[in-house]
């Protein structure tokens, strides 16, 4: 797609964000599994209400300001301005450190699924 004004836009990061007390149990290495973060009425993703549960790097930096792995802000503030048409309301969360290739395929494969589902057009995809 060429025109962003008609564009919806996903956000997915293999930084491992999770909401606080990781309801899902994402794990913090090895990933079996993505989860999603319903950001439908968020304009931010503030420290303490988010956070990195991955082993791969230094989290401090996400943690005080998770806003530096997702930047969820930046990307209302385009929509606003209708240079996108929208921000897809889920972001897709997983942790990218020694999960092996078969968990990561299917990860892959499950996040595609859902973002064709949701009619994404374009992703912006954070990592570590």
């Amino acid at each position: 797609m060429e025109d962003l004004k008609k564009a919806k836009i996903a956000l997915v990061t293999d930084g491992g964000l999770v909401p606080e007390g990781n309801p899902d149990k994402l794990e913090w290495m090895a990933a079996t599994k993505y989860v999603t973060i319903d950001v439908s009425r968020r304009d931010s993703l503030p420290g303490g209400e988010f956070y990195a549960n991955h082993t791969g790097y230094d989290t401090t930096e996400v943690n005080e300001n998770p806003l530096r792995l997702v930047p969820l802000d930046a990307l209302r503030e385009l929509e606003k301005q209708g240079i996108i048409k929208e921000l897809n309301p889920t972001v897709y969360s997983t942790t990218g450190v020694i999960t092996t290739v078969e968990y990561s395929q299917r990860i892959g494969k499950g996040i595609a699924e859902r973002l064709k589902q949701d009619g994404v057009a374009a992703v912006i995809l954070t990592s570590t």
